[in-house]
């Protein structure tokens, strides 16, 4: 079920809920309002919760399923026609509480070109931050046809402790970088329907380079 009020040019507020009758549990829910009084500012908060719910004949049952929440807020500042300047910040609530920044630009296609590029640093209590920067960009060829890509490097920063049999506790501390880079490619068969390719390179200090594909269709009812 989901919801959405319109008030002119002050502000809009929307929601959405899920509930499943075979758990009795509620599993989806979205609440949020988006304040654009000023055509150049605009606030956007939302609250969010999930939690994942499965059948009793899927094998995935038998995992434990934490609750996921987080709460939103969002600022921008309009820097021209489709582009804007936007910082967000996220408090993320699931096993543990992080806190999450990101700033940056985004372009929006107003005819041929999109993209943004921005920068996160994420606050982790359980020693586990993570800082990073990602960029995309893409291009409408034909009106059946867009072409883009991407990159992002992130730094995860970690603080493992460990126990040395006794009560001794000796923490340390390392980072591992992780890249992505990514080309992606968008059909439009119709105004509903269309299909996208991904082939992404993963690179990190843990693992060794490796590609990942998927393809995607899409159709708007």
């Amino acid at each position: 079920m989901d919801a959405f009020y319109d008030h002119g040019v002050i502000f809009e507020a929307y929601g959405e809920y899920q509930f499943n009758y075979l758990s009795d549990t509620m599993s989806y829910l979205l609440l949020g309002v988006n304040y654009h009084r000023n055509q150049d500012w605009q606030l956007r908060t939302e609250y969010l919760y999930s939690k994942p719910v499965f059948s009793a004949t899927s094998i995935y049952s038998v995992f434990a399923a934490a609750e996921y929440q987080e709460i939103m807020s969002q600022l921008n500042y309009r820097l021209g026609p489709g582009t804007f300047a936007f910082g967000r910040f996220t408090y993320e609530m699931y096993e543990n509480v992080a806190s999450v920044v990101e700033t940056g630009i985004e372009k929006i296609r107003t005819d041929r070109f999109s993209g943004s590029t921005s920068g996160l640093f994420r606050d982790h209590r359980e020693g586990q931050d993570l800082y990073g920067t990602r960029g995309r960009i893409a291009y409408l060829w034909s009106h059946r046809l867009q072409l883009g890509g991407g990159a992002s490097i992130d730094v995860l920063e970690r603080h493992p402790v460990v126990f040395d049999g006794e009560e001794t506790a000796i923490e340390g501390k390392y980072e591992e970088t992780a890249c992505r880079i990514w080309a992606d490619a968008t059909v439009f068969f119709s105004p509903n329907a269309s299909m996208e390719t991904r082939i992404s390179r993963i690179e990190s200090n843990r693992w060794n380079e490796y590609y990942y594909g998927n393809i995607r269709f899409n159709y708007h009812f």
